[in-house]
C-alpha cells in the first residue's frame, strides 16, 4: 500500500481544526444572537409596560371627565400589550404564522429589526423550561390586559349611553385598578425570568466554548507532539545513517589503500576524487 500523499495528510491534520473552529464560531453566533434576542424582550417589556401604566391612566382620566379623546388614547396605549399577545399566540400556533407574529411584534412596538430574532428564539427553544416560564408570565399578563380591555369596554359604553349610575362606574375604575395592581409585579417577574434566561444560556454556551477550546488545545498538542517525536526520530535516523557511511568510507579506503593495483575514482565530468596510494605512486601523483 502507498502512503498518503501530502495533500491527504494535510487534510487528516487540519480537518479536526476545521470542524472545531466552525464549530466555536457557530456557537459564538448563536450566542449572539440569543442575547441580542433576550434584550429585544427586555426592550419590549418595556415598552409593555409602559403601555399598560399609560392605558391604566389614561381610562381612570376617561372615566372622571368623558373626553373621547381619553379612551382613544387609552385604545392606543392598549394596542402595544394587544399586539405582543398576538405575536406570542401566532408563534406557537401550528402551523406557524410568521407573518402574523410579525406584525404583532411591530405594532407592540419593537424594532423591525429585532423581529426575526424574537421570533426564532421562541420558536427554536422555546420548549426550554426557563422560556417556558417567560411565556407563561407572559400569557398571564395577555390575559389580564384582557379583562382591561373589557373594563374599558364597559366604561366606554357607560359613558357612551349616558348612564348617570356613578356608583357602577365607580365599580369599574376600582377593577381597573385591580388590575393594574395584578399586572405591576408580573412586569418584574417576566424581567427577572428574562435575566435568568440570558444567564442560562450564557453559562452553557461558555461551558461548550470552553469544551470545544479544550478539544482544539488537546488536539493541537497531540499533533505539535507527534510532529515533534517524528522530526526527533528523523534526525537520529539521519545522524546514524551518516554514521553509517562515515564508517563504510573510512572502511572502503582502507581495503583500497591497502591494495597494490591502483584505483582512481572520478565523478560525472571526468574529475578525480579519489586514489589509493598505488595509483598515486604508479601516476606520480601527491
Amino acid at each position: 500500500m502507498s502512503s498518503p500523499t501530502f495533500t491527504a495528510k494535510f487534510v487528516r491534520i487540519s480537518l479536526p481544526f476545521v470542524v472545531i473552529t466552525v464549530l466555536m464560531l457557530a456557537l459564538a453566533i448563536v450566542s449572539m444572537e440569543i442575547l441580542a434576542a433576550a434584550r429585544a424582550y427586555v426592550g419590549g417589556e418595556g415598552l409593555w409596560s409602559k403601555a399598560q401604566k399609560d392605558a391604566v391612566a389614561y381610562l381612570t382620566r376617561y372615566a372622571r371627565t368623558g373626553d373621547a379623546a381619553d379612551y382613544l388614547r387609552f385604545r392606543e396605549a392598549l394596542a402595544v400589550p394587544l399586539g405582543d399577545r398576538i405575536a406570542r399566540e401566532a408563534i406557537a400556533r401550528e402551523p406557524f404564522d410568521y407573518a402574523a407574529a410579525a406584525r404583532g411584534f411591530i405594532a407592540g412596538g419593537n424594532h423591525p429589526d429585532d423581529v426575526g430574532r424574537m421570533i426564532w428564539l421562541l420558536r427554536t427553544f422555546g420548549r426550554l423550561p426557563a422560556l417556558q416560564e417567560v411565556v407563561a408570565i407572559w400569557a398571564a399578563g395577555d390575559e389580564l390586559i384582557a379583562q382591561l380591555d373589557a373594563a374599558g369596554a364597559a366604561i366606554d359604553a357607560r359613558i357612551r349611553s349616558g348612564s348617570s349610575d356613578a356608583q357602577a362606574l365607580a365599580a369599574l375604575v376600582d377593577e381597573v385598578e385591580r388590575l393594574n395592581q395584578q399586572l405591576r409585579p408580573l412586569e418584574d417577574a417576566f424581567s427577572e425570568a428574562l435575566g435568568a434566561v440570558s444567564r442560562q444560556v450564557a453559562s452553557a454556551l461558555l461551558v461548550a466554548l470552553t469544551a470545544l477550546a479544550a478539544v482544539f488545545l488537546g488536539i493541537a498538542s497531540w499533533i505539535s507532539h507527534s510532529m515533534l517525536r517524528r522530526t526527533e526520530l528523523a534526525e537520529a535516523a539521519l545522524r546514524a545513517s551518516e554514521a553509517q557511511m562515515r564508517a563504510e568510507q573510512e572502511r572502503a579506503q582502507v581495503t583500497l589503500g591497502s591494495i597494490r593495483d591502483g584505483v582512481i575514482s572520478t565523478d560525472a565530468d571526468g574529475r578525480v576524487r579519489y586514489l589509493n596510494a598505488a595509483a598515486a605512486r604508479i601516476g606520480g601523483f601527491s
